[in-house]
């Protein structure tokens, strides 16, 4: 006869050993069921780990509840793309320059012109949801309210802009050049006191505040710059300019100025600050600089004029010039009154260049204005503007017949007109040599992109800001940005021209490696710089910390991709 069921349970100790040696040690409660007619563990119950040395049970971590398991700490992040910005920051010293002069608030302005740089056509408020999904230098999370006001303080204290600039100004050479221009910024506000009807250079007639710039031509890097109300004439910045230069502790360097800022005042202001310069001039409506340069111009035709480094538009001359200079007296001094005239006699160097393809617009341009200035007279018009008129009396000869009109070129005058298509002059102090005073002064157009970098990338084409203190701010972190974007210019045009060249590594040297450059190359000149950051925004990295440790993965890349962060430098 079969023993009665119970329902008695029973308890015992077990030891489960894993394969890396380790014993844990369960209490397990059975019990015998009477359907299967075998024991079933009803319970295992951890009791601890085993001491290998001691024998002993000892206590292990508490298992997570269910509640507990779903609080994992995760994170996702582009990271491609603020690789690239980070490195950019680090190789260039724009990093290092902000936090000596900001300390605690550089990581904000960091992270700020970071976006800036990287955003395109984006504005700023937009910096919200990028410091979501990018990781940046602050710890602080920034809305656009914040960013307003850190826009404003950077405005109000001049100290953090100063020193930026000087700092910036650290890195150049002795006698680096840099080149002086300005631009405008249009804006509909009505609270920028700034906001003035001047020379508009977008030309959408609304007002305008004026930027100037300090650009190094040598660096490709924008050193310094202010703001001026819009209605202030290019012309009049020079003397600002120079006292800017002093502070920025250069050693003599050489300003390079377009045709804009030409005028004797500004000439003599140069050259009584001893500040080497090299400045375009109109060369025909300036008498003595004509008077300098008719003897010489056959010269122009000879073979030895020829630009070394532009051989088929380019020929080039030098011509040295004493030029006397007359201004009033300040203060007493030295024999003069106050408000006497003083006049000194300076050696100035005349660059004459004439080019074939503008010879061919100036040539151009006159044949239009003298066909529809006929087609005009023909029709009976007799009322012209004041230019257009002087332009007639000088270059046509109208000869009336009763109702019948003859219009014919003044040959003389045209001839004496025809003599200086093509002519350019630049007017030096220091530069002797004619095509090294060109190449510098190509070099200058470099800042004609950095304004186009301001107004197309880093959302400078409107202030968008409500005062000027603001503005000053807001500027800075977008001059910030433009250090950026210029630092990797430069940096992917030099990559450019050594991808795809053997340099005598043998490693380098070979085909495939060769190869890959050229294809590199090929992608690097159908895309633009934005092009290229937002390429590498797929970049992801995504880490989760559990109590095991932390563990961290990111998004493959091609080979490709990273011969092309390599060869910058962004990774080794």
């Amino acid at each position: 006869m079969p023993r009665a069921f119970t329902g008695k349970t029973h308890i015992s100790t077990v030891e489960h050993h894993r394969k890396n040696g380790d014993v844990y040690i369960y209490r397990r409660t059975t019990q015998y069921d009477r359907e299967t007619k075998k024991t079933k563990t009803i319970k295992m119950e951890l009791l601890g780990k085993k001491d290998p040395a001691t024998g002993e049970i000892v206590k292990t971590r508490a298992r997570r509840t269910k509640e507990e398991m779903e609080l994992i700490r995760a994170s996702r992040k582009h990271i491609g793309m603020t690789e690239i910005l980070e490195w950019m920051g680090k190789s260039s010293g724009i990093d290092d320059d902000l936090t000596s002069v900001m300390r605690g608030l550089a990581p904000k302005v960091i992270s700020v012109a970071r976006y800036l740089a990287s955003s395109g056509h984006g504005t700023i408020a937009g910096f919200e949801n990028w410091q979501l999904t990018h990781p940046v230098p602050t710890d602080d999370f920034i809305n656009e309210s914040d960013c307003h006001k850190l826009f404003e303080l950077l405005g109000k204290n001049e100290e953090y802009s100063q020193g930026y600039f000087i700092n910036r100004a650290s890195h150049l050479s002795e006698h680096d050049s840099v080149a002086f221009d300005s631009t405008t910024i249009s804006t509909h506000s009505v609270n920028q006191i700034e906001a003035r009807q001047g020379f508009n250079k977008d030309g959408d007639d609304l007002n305008t505040i004026k930027l100037l710039t300090l650009y190094s031509v040598e660096n490709h890097q924008p050193i310094a710059f202010a703001k001026e109300p819009g209605n202030i004439p290019d012309v009049i910045s020079i003397e600002n300019a120079i006292k800017q230069l002093d502070v920025l502790n250069l050693k003599r360097p050489q300003l390079i100025t377009d045709s804009g800022y030409y005028s004797e005042a500004n000439l003599l202001t140069l050259l009584r600050t001893h500040t080497d310069f090299i400045t375009s001039c109109p060369s025909t409506k300036i008498n003595w600089i004509r008077q300098a340069l008719d003897p010489e111009l056959v010269k122009l035709n000879s073979c030895m004029s020829v630009c070394p480094f532009d051989e088929l538009q380019i020929h080039g001359i030098t011509i040295p010039v004493k030029h006397e200079f007359t201004w009033k007296r300040q203060r007493s001094s030295n024999n003069f009154a106050k408000g006497e005239d003083e006049s000194k006699e300076y050696r100035l160097y005349l660059h004459v260049y004439r080019s074939a393809s503008k010879e061919q617009i100036d040539s151009a341009n006159d044949f239009r204005r003298i066909s529809g200035l006929k087609e005009q007279i023909l029709s009976g018009i007799t009322e012209f503007s004041d230019a257009a008129q002087r332009f007639i009396d000088k270059y046509l000869i109208i000869k009336r017949r009763g109702n019948k009109i003859n219009v014919a070129l003044n040959a003389t005058n045209m001839d004496e007109r025809a003599k200086y298509y093509g002519l350019f002059v630049l007017i030096s102090n220091h530069e002797k040599d004619c095509f090294d005073v060109l190449s510098k002064y190509r070099k200058r157009e470099r800042i004609e992109e950095f304004f186009k970098l301001d107004k197309e990338y880093v959302d400078g084409y409107r202030p968008r800001v409500w005062n000027c203190d603001t503005l000053k701010g807001r500027m800075l972190v977008q001059f910030i940005a433009l250090g950026y974007l210029s630092f990797m210019y430069t940096k992917i045009k030099e990559l450019k021209e050594q991808l795809g060249k053997p340099n005598g590594d043998p490693i380098h040297d070979r085909q495939d490696n060769l190869k890959k450059e050229k294809k590199l190359l090929s992608w690097l000149d159908n895309q633009s710089l934005h092009n290229q950051l937002t390429w590498f925004d797929c970049t992801e990295e995504t880490t989760v910390k559990t109590d095991a440790g932390t563990r961290r993965w990111r998004t493959e890349i091609t080979s490709r991709d990273r011969l092309y962060l390599q060869s910058l430098g962004v990774i080794k």
